[in-house]
């Protein structure tokens, strides 16, 4: 099997801080700005006085709730892209072919409801709809529709 080269460390440490600095700095409950919290990299306060709330920077990112090292779920998401099977990304990353699955379900349950969130308006003009192709070569009064 061909599969396109991976990503060295450094692409995907680089791919890292692109998407760590394009998560907004405010506070998920009331939208004040946020700051990190002494000594961690990766929990928020908001600086509003009567909020004070504590968040991670990585809720709501595929980042969430995971043990795994950040650089391996990138390196686990670039694999699966490049449609490489999980037995070949568990040798390549040294995790669980069936973690690895547990994972992949996780992801593609949270981002295939949000994307298809975002597609429907509630009409259906937008919708695509998919038409078995016998349908239109029935005949129906006597002739032939194509």
């Amino acid at each position: 099997m061909n599969f396109p080269k991976m990503k060295s460390d450094e692409e995907l440490k680089e791919i890292l801080k692109n998407i760590i600095s394009k998560i907004p700095l405010e506070c998920q409950e009331c939208g004040s700005k946020a700051s990190f919290i002494a000594n961690t990299n990766q929990m928020l306060k908001c600086s509003w006085q009567h909020c004070q709330r504590s968040f991670s920077l990585y809720k709501n990112t595929v980042f969430w709730c995971s043990k795994m090292d950040k650089l391996k779920i990138l390196r686990i998401l670039d694999c699966w892209l490049n449609e490489m099977p999980i037995e070949y990304i568990s040798f390549i990353t040294g995790i669980s072919a069936g973690r690895i699955s547990r994972f992949l379900k996780r992801v593609e349950e949270k981002y295939r409801s949000e994307y298809f969130k975002d597609r429907s308006s509630g009409n259906g003009m937008d919708m695509i709809y998919e038409v078995e192709e016998p349908m239109f070569e029935s005949m129906e009064y006597g002739q032939i529709y194509r």
